[in-house]
């Protein structure tokens, strides 16, 4: 199983070995950006090999790709018509112009083909890539939306590394975070426990 787990962690977080071969093509841009582009796309790949290898009309309602660093206090409710399955939409959270990547949802194939080549795709959109300022372009240019639903970040998601300094996350207090999100009280020790 720890063997799994490393080859598992290897192929889809772990991408500096492919850093020194893809830097020279992707110039100046941030790596963190080339690197989530890289998880993304072999995700999108792993499930469209899936899909192909099962043969029998094999097909997912919605796929979701979320980044492994953020917490999410709010639900992403599915019932919502917001998220109807369409075939040129993908749901992001609610950063300003669409332009948040904290995951995203997709429920077409189209979807799933764009992302299996999202990293390659950020070179031919602009020569750097950088936060918030490619994602969009990459997808409009295959014909894709981003559409924003009702998560705001820093409020319903973000980041651990940012969790601790937020005033928004910890300053409201257990009670408005049970009575809004249903956070237990185990999950709130867990969470003021990220903070040690």
């Amino acid at each position: 199983q720890l063997m799994h787990d490393a080859l598992v962690w290897e192929r889809y977080e772990d991408n500096a070995w492919y850093r020194e071969a893809f830097g020279p093509v992707f110039n100046q841009s941030e790596w963190n950006q080339v690197s989530m582009a890289m998880s993304i796309s072999q995700g999108a790949m792993h499930v469209l090999q899936h899909i192909t290898a099962a043969r029998n009309n094999t097909a997912y309602e919605r796929v979701i790709f979320i980044r492994p660093d953020i917490i999410l206090i709010k639900d992403i409710r599915f019932d919502d018509k917001l998220y109807a399955p369409a075939d040129n939409a993908v749901h992001v959270d609610r950063h300003k112009n669409a332009n948040g990547d904290f995951y995203f949802i997709t429920s077409s194939q189209t979807g799933l083909l764009h992302m299996a080549r999202l990293a390659m795709d950020a070179k031919r959109i602009e020569t750097q890539v950088s936060v918030h300022n490619w994602i969009q372009r990459s997808f409009n240019a295959w014909g894709l939306q981003l559409k924003m639903d009702k998560v705001l970040p820093g409020r319903d998601v973000e980041v651990y590394r940012r969790l601790c300094g937020s005033p928004w996350m910890f300053g409201k207090g257990f009670d408005y975070f049970h009575d809004n999100y249903n956070v237990t009280a185990a999950q709130w020790a867990d969470l003021r426990g990220v903070c040690g």
